[in-house]
């Protein structure tokens, strides 16, 4: 046993020493202006990839906005089509028989530009 640890050991010293002799020299020391152009290069890549990341953002917005633009055609086509059958449901009753979800169309009598005053020249109270 104590002439396999020696072997072993033996075997450690001589890996040691190979290693040491496979280490390779030490660089040479970087300029500063290199560490510099280095540092401004990869600068450069980064605000590529950021450029890259906002343009597909931007595309992606796009995308969204074309499809909310669908939607609101569609949903319009929609609204359109149910005037139709209530216009069709509605075509010979009279109007307090009607059914349907309606806007009641109301005119101003007095528009803008028009005075809104009384003819004894004042104001309408509500």
């Amino acid at each position: 046993m104590a002439d396999d640890l020696a072997k072993l050991q033996a075997k450690n010293e001589a890996l040691k020493a190979t290693l040491k002799a496979l280490t390779a020299p030490p660089a040479a020391p970087v300029a500063e202006s290199t560490k510099k152009a280095e540092s401004k290069l990869k600068i450069i890549a980064l605000q590529e990839k950021t450029f890259a990341e906002q343009q597909e953002i931007e595309r992606l917005e796009l995308e969204a906005k074309q499809l909310l633009a669908r939607a609101k055609e569609h949903s319009r086509k929609k609204k359109d089509i149910e005037k139709e059958i209530d216009i069709v449901r509605n075509a010979d009753k009279p109007v307090w028989e009607t059914v349907g979800m309606q806007t009641i169309t109301y005119r101003d009598p007095f528009h803008t530009g028009v005075s809104k005053r009384t003819p004894t020249g004042g104001y309408f109270t509500s």
